[in-house]
């Protein structure tokens, strides 16, 4: 489906992935990198009452949604089935992670902007438009989230029956200049004679028309 037009809530729906992953990854890592340094750490302290633990939970929290949006728009970028359902699982997961950390400090009115970006773009992916663009058919013609066809099904322009067998032959071949089409050899199942074939004469009739001398009838002495 990456050939398929995009409707305008999925476009939306990838630009914020794309911007909450640059916001969450660089957010994470310089999180991570001032709480690693006893500066970093020591300058925490002074300006806020939460502890360390705390803030680098925060951070990770941060780290882990943003590598999350980015694989989640690398997937609604290529159209795949799977990225609708993921997205909204992975945004509600967070929106819930948030408001659980809020009251430890580890989460602040930072996250929680971007909780609401995270409840839009899983609002746009559970609209109308973006379930019929993952739903439709892939370019191949099997959609995206059926299955094959049944196996036994008739192939297309293939006739019913034994395949390479013409209706009604029954094994004989025809012959060329034969009356009716067939050899003499050529009888039916109950043993009568094949239309439009000719009886053979009869061999005892035949021999009653000869006379005792030997001669057949018409013969003149």
């Amino acid at each position: 489906m990456a050939g398929r037009t995009k409707p305008g809530a999925v476009t939306a729906a990838l630009v914020l992935l794309i911007l909450m992953a640059v916001y969450q990854l660089v957010i994470g890592v310089f999180a991570v990198i001032g709480l690693a340094m006893p500066q970093g750490r020591a300058m925490v302290t002074d300006v806020s009452d939460v502890p360390v633990a705390m803030l680098a939970v925060g951070a990770g929290l941060a780290l882990v949604y943003g590598v999350a949006n980015a694989v989640l728009a690398f997937l609604t970028a290529r159209g795949a089935p799977v990225a609708r359902i993921a997205t909204v699982a992975v945004q509600c997961v967070y929106i819930v992670a948030v408001i659980a950390l809020l009251f430890t400090g580890a989460t602040g009115t930072g996250d929680l902007i971007a909780a609401l970006f995270a409840a839009a773009v899983a609002g746009l992916m559970l609209s109308r438009p973006a379930k019929a663009y993952f739903a439709a058919p892939t370019a191949t013609g099997v959609p995206a989230s059926g299955t094959a066809a049944a196996s036994g099904s008739a192939t297309p322009g293939h006739a019913s029956g034994t395949p390479g067998q013409s209706p009604g032959t029954l094994g004989q071949s025809p012959s060329v200049g034969a009356p009716g089409g067939f050899t003499g050899r050529d009888t039916q199942p109950n043993g009568g004679a094949v239309p439009g074939q000719r009886p053979a004469p009869d061999q005892g009739a035949t021999a009653g028309r000869r006379d005792a001398g030997g001669f057949g009838p018409g013969h003149r002495s």
